[in-house]
């Protein structure tokens, strides 16, 4: 008999990672970020479906800084840079990278990955789950990569 180990995923919905007050920061980013959900995805997003996955099952206990690089989240740039940073006027690719890496802390914001391919369809089971999200918000997804404007926050 061969010799291998079966992952359980559990499943949940957004709405519950949403709601959990198990996860929180002393600096109110993460609220932040969750108010950002709430004011600009579809309605039912709450009932999405996603893989509840530590941060090590998704990337690892060090994430690669490649993978930090192409790490995209279903939230606009500018909305992730005011989440961390109120006051920004302006963010430049280090500050972005980092804040990408400190949302791989919370469950809600792992659930919100939509790049790489590979990542975001484990976290939705399938490239078919991933396909069917993105078309859901492809609005919120595209704010996702203008990347020419994310470099001034007005």
């Amino acid at each position: 008999m061969d010799n291998f180990q079966t992952a359980v995923v559990t499943c949940t919905t957004i709405g519950e990672l949403y709601g959990d007050t198990s996860e929180h920061d002393d600096n109110g980013v993460l609220e932040r970020l969750k108010q950002l959900v709430k004011n600009n995805f579809p309605e039912g997003w709450r009932e999405w479906k996603v893989a509840r996955l530590s941060k090590e099952d998704t990337v690892g206990a060090n994430p690669d800084p490649q993978l930090l690089n192409k790490l995209r989240y279903a939230l606009p740039t500018i909305g992730i840079a005011t989440a961390f940073k109120p006051e920004a006027t302006f963010l430049s690719e280090r500050p972005y990278r980092d804040y990408k890496a400190k949302m791989l802390d919370w469950a809600f914001c792992r659930a919100l990955i939509m790049s790489p391919s590979a990542l975001a369809n484990l976290i939705r089971g399938s490239a078919t789950q991933t396909m069917i999200l993105l078309q859901k918000y492809r609005i919120v997804y595209i704010l996702c990569w203008y990347r020419d404007k994310k470099a001034r926050i007005n």
